[in-house]
């Protein structure tokens, strides 16, 4: 019996230790925010999409992240979905470090509970963004031209 109990436990531990490994080396950037909107969670995404470290990024408020032009937006959807205890999907742009560089964000937000506020992912769509944007001016060069 002893045996199994030891099995049972080495399982758990290597399981436990897969699922980090899976969520620090994921190339999506996982989070967790709190009910005040404080991240609480980030793997190692965050620092390669945005340039900002975790351990500097942790306990400030996401929203410092995103874009001025797009921060009421964002804020109202984030508000709705905090309010209504609902997933959200939003796509935004952000300041990174360095602050020249602007990012597309495509975020996926699940409440959990009070306690845990929200967890998800965030991607960044910059280049999928930047090709429509070339299409549809391609397209728009084609029509004056005709």
């Amino acid at each position: 019996m002893g045996n199994c109990v030891a099995l049972e436990n080495n399982v758990k531990i290597i399981e436990d230790t897969d699922l980090k490994y899976l969520c620090e080396e994921n190339p999506t950037c996982l989070f967790e925010i709190d009910t005040s909107g404080d991240m609480i969670y980030l793997n190692k995404a965050w620092t390669k999409i945005t340039g900002y470290n975790v351990a500097e990024s942790l306990g400030k408020q996401w929203l410092n992240t995103v874009h001025p032009d797009d921060v009421e937006r964002v804020a109202a959807k984030y508000f709705n979905h905090v309010n209504n205890k609902r997933d959200e999907y939003l796509e935004y742009r952000i300041i990174c470090k360095n602050s020249s560089d602007v990012k597309w964000i495509y975020a996926v937000s699940n409440y959990k509970d009070e306690k845990h506020g929200h967890i998800g992912y965030l991607e960044d769509i910059t280049k999928r963004k930047n090709i429509v944007s070339e299409i549809l001016n391609i397209k728009m060069h084609a029509v004056s031209i005709s």
